[in-house]
């Protein structure tokens, strides 16, 4: 169902597609940030495992936020790995700024 808000249709595909790389880009940093929870060694381990799970605790939240504004938007959430890749932004500007 779409929403009648009073944004035209195109604006609001643009902001929904807009919103589909912000959450790609959420879900990324929250694997990612997943990753170095699980991951992480050295004598700095309970500090940085808590951080970590600060932080990704953090990301749920906001990821909840976004997937719901997406749906009340009338589009449809993106949601498997194939979308997220896709979609998502920080491997692109990494590569961009790091090569």
């Amino acid at each position: 169902m779409k929403p009648r808000i009073g944004i035209p249709e195109k604006k609001l595909q643009y902001i929904t597609d807009l919103l589909s790389v912000v959450f790609a880009n959420q879900v990324t940093l929250y694997t990612k940030t997943l990753k170095f929870h699980w991951n992480v060694c050295g004598e700095n381990l309970m500090e940085l495992h808590k951080l970590f799970k600060h932080q990704y605790t953090l990301l749920e939240s906001s990821i909840d936020e976004t997937a719901e504004r997406i749906s009340k938007l009338g589009a449809k959430t993106i949601g498997t790995m194939a979308e997220f890749t896709k979609h998502e932004t920080i491997a692109w500007t990494l590569r961009r700024y790091l090569i």
